[in-house]
């Protein structure tokens, strides 16, 4: 073959080689653009999820009743934990905890900052008294005997 010809068959190679790339390319960014979507997609439809989940598994807020200067406020212990309690700083707080039967394996809970630390027993009410004295959101745990852990039990909201 004369090099003239080599030459216009590797300029045609050339040609169709990029011409490979660039479709390559294109496939490439589609796929890259589809991708995106699909992310987009699931993070929209786990924000939807757990929109619609958190409420049922989240405690809801219950305001404490101001009784002649005590906040007096009473939760139902179940197994998930109790309702968060809404009170103001500096007021004294008496919390009734109603553990039902089926408190599952809660035996404690404890808030170090309040300084609650209490034994629960199925089927018994108990009592904390404290005062929080600052502003802020106190997690309370629980402690789980079965899992040997501490879980979230609810959240004492001072205003």
């Amino acid at each position: 073959m004369s090099s003239k010809k080599q030459t216009q068959a590797q300029k045609t190679q050339a040609k169709i080689l990029a011409q490979k790339h660039a479709a390559a390319a294109a496939k490439a960014a589609h796929n890259q653009k589809r991708n995106r979507v699909i992310i987009i997609i699931v993070v929209v439809a786990a924000v939807v999820f757990l929109g619609a989940i958190i409420p049922v598994v989240a405690c809801s807020g219950k305001k404490a009743e101001l009784i002649d200067g005590v906040y007096k406020v009473t939760t139902k212990v179940t197994a998930n934990g109790s309702g968060n309690i809404e009170v103001k700083a500096g007021k004294r707080v008496e919390w009734t905890l109603d553990c039902g039967k089926s408190i599952g394996t809660i035996s404690s809970i404890r808030q170090g900052d309040l300084d609650i630390d209490k034994k629960l027993t199925a089927g018994n009410k108990s009592t904390l008294t404290f005062t929080p004295n600052s502003k802020g959101r106190y997690t309370v745990v629980s402690w789980d005997e079965t899992s040997c852990c501490t879980l979230n039990f609810c959240v004492i909201i001072v205003k």
